[in-house]
């Protein structure tokens, strides 16, 4: 739906969304970058799967060393850099609920969803330690939003 389409209530629920979206999103950033913390033992496990990427490990499945050998690529070998996936995963996520909500419902929903979902304790430690949680979060957040595309047509469409 383009935005000419929207009035102007929908539009103001909209921005105040990305707007919430792009300030926790800073707001986190700022907080791993200058966290004192150093790696907890999962992460450098998982650090360490990334030297020698793999199809699976001995307990977990590839994607977490996967991105950590891609991080290690990039040259993000700081605790503030291996932690970074872990944050873009958490904004997917966000991303993801606030885009359920507003195609189940409208815009003011997606923006309560975006600030409850962000608000979260769990939302905080999935999106500042590098963890599968991050990277199952996002997953299924997609993966529920595509099944909805795929499913049904939005509430706007129907009316």
């Amino acid at each position: 739906m383009t935005s000419e389409k929207l009035n102007m209530n929908d539009q103001a629920w909209r921005r105040r969304a990305l707007t919430w979206m792009i300030a926790l999103f800073c707001v986190r950033l700022l907080w791993l970058i200058c966290n004192p913390l150093e790696l907890v033992a999962d992460e450098a496990y998982y650090w360490d799967w990334g030297r020698r990427p793999a199809w699976c490990y001995f307990s977990k499945p590839p994607m977490i060393g996967w991105i950590n050998s891609v991080t290690q690529w990039l040259g993000l070998t700081s605790e503030w850099g291996v932690r970074l996936p872990a944050l873009l995963c958490g904004t997917l996520t966000l991303w993801m609920l606030w885009q359920l909500a507003r195609r189940m419902a409208d815009e003011r929903c997606g923006w309560i969803a975006a600030v409850l979902g962000g608000l979260a304790p769990g939302a905080l430690v999935s999106s500042t330690l590098m963890t599968i949680d991050c990277l199952l979060l996002a997953a299924w957040s997609t993966c529920l939003y595509a099944c909805l595309l795929y499913t049904s047509p939005s509430p706007r469409d129907r009316g």
